[in-house]
């Protein structure tokens, strides 16, 4: 399969990025972060048998957020 476009992967990513921050309001904060805690673990592809770290997490959703 040929790769896609950066073009494309970058308006798509910008669309998810639009909703995921328009749909963060309708949950409350402990599921919120429980959705960003596991958001974190596929974004950075970790195991669930992999220990996050609570700074490093927190970092993260700090970045996605001012994002």
């Amino acid at each position: 399969m040929p790769a896609l476009p950066q073009s494309l992967l970058c308006a798509v990513q910008h669309n998810c990025d639009v909703s995921d921050a328009q749909h963060a309001g309708s949950y409350t904060l402990c599921i919120y972060l429980m959705h960003m805690r596991e958001y974190f673990r596929w974004h950075q592809q970790l195991g669930l048998e992999v220990v996050l770290g609570v700074a490093e997490v927190g970092e993260w959703v700090d970045v996605r957020e001012q994002h």
